[in-house]
C-alpha cells in the first residue's frame, strides 16, 4: 500500500514515485523512474533547500516511513505586497 506525503503547495505524492531528487539555488525538483519531473519545491534559502532534499532522500530509503513532514521551516517564495497607504 502507497503512503502519501502532503506536498508544501498542497499537493500529495507517493514516496515510492521518487528516484532523484536535486538541489538548485531556487529550489528542489524529484523525478521519477523516466527521469520526467514529478514535483518542484521552490525555495528562496539554501539551508531550507537542504532540509527539504534530506527530508525527501530519507522519505525515499527502505524501512519504516517518516511521519508527515512540517513544511513550515520553509520561508515563502512570493513576498506579499505592502497595502496602498492612499
Amino acid at each position: 500500500m502507497s503512503t502519501l506525503i502532503l506536498m508544501p503547495d498542497g499537493n500529495a505524492l507517493s514516496p515510492e514515485l521518487i528516484r532523484q531528487v536535486i538541489l538548485y539555488k531556487k529550489g528542489v525538483l524529484c523525478r521519477d523512474a523516466q527521469q520526467r519531473m514529478i514535483v518542484w519545491i521552490p525555495v528562496v534559502d539554501e539551508e531550507d533547500g537542504k532540509r527539504v532534499r534530506e527530508f525527501l532522500i530519507r522519505l525515499t530509503a527502505e524501512g519504516p516511513r517518516p511521519i508527515q513532514p512540517d513544511w513550515s521551516f520553509i520561508k515563502p517564495s512570493i513576498k506579499p505586497k505592502k497595502a496602498d497607504a492612499s
